[in-house]
């Protein structure tokens, strides 16, 4: 039997989106059961409790992230923007995905 791709959840948060990030985790837990594709979470915040709830209660792999673009500007978005930046990167952040 030939083997699906690899597929992950990925999404992103800090310590203001928390509660709204556990949330979402909470219903994707309800809906798929044991269907769940496992979840990549990029870190633009969390603190060190967050960060080890997410990988504790739903075997998260959070990544922290930096930017993975070069620009002269880089130092006045917000670091939501570093999430948007890191879209065409995640295969970087969260290897062995093919989706």
């Amino acid at each position: 039997m030939a083997r699906g791709p690899s597929v992950t959840i990925v999404t992103a948060g800090d310590a203001g989106y928390f509660g709204l990030l556990a949330d979402l985790l909470e219903s994707l837990r309800r809906g798929l059961g044991d269907r769940l594709y496992p979840l990549s979470i990029l870190d633009i915040g969390f603190t060190d409790a967050q960060r080890d709830n997410l990988k504790r209660d739903y075997g998260a792999t959070v990544a922290p992230l930096g930017w993975d673009l070069e620009y002269p500007a880089r130092s006045r978005p917000p670091n939501s923007f570093k999430v948007l930046a890191a879209r065409p990167h995640l295969p970087r952040h969260f290897p062995g995905h093919d989706i």
